[in-house]
């Protein structure tokens, strides 16, 4: 039987989730816009969000998308350790092949 205080981990979770994909629409759209500098600033928020209510998956996107906007502001080095940490990312949760392959293929595959 579900505890009142498990019911509202759960819905707490969920809706932290939801925000953190919001968040990281709008970092896409940001990007879309080639507005580098907004959208690193939503995924880095994401990302934060994402580690704080261990979700891995949500945090992988968002350092990979970071590491995508450093690149196009030709910050390469920095580019570099956001797609070494989504590496890491990947490869210590088994988030899949898909996930490692975009990393792979690098930056321009994804857009």
């Amino acid at each position: 039987m579900m505890t009142l205080l498990t019911i509202l981990l759960s819905v707490s979770l969920r809706a932290a989730t939801v925000d953190i994909s919001e968040l990281i629409d709008q970092g896409e759209q940001a990007f879309l816009k080639e507005d580098y500098r907004e959208a690193l600033h939503c995924f880095m928020t994401a990302k934060a969000q994402a580690e704080n209510t261990d979700s891995v998956q949500l945090s992988y996107v968002a350092t990979y998308d970071m590491g995508i906007c450093y690149f196009m502001i030709s910050e390469n080095g920095e580019a570099l350790n956001y797609f070494f940490e989504a590496q890491q990312i990947v490869e210590e949760h088994n988030l899949g092949r898909v996930a490692m392959n975009k990393i792979k293929n690098g930056p321009m595959s994804s857009r």
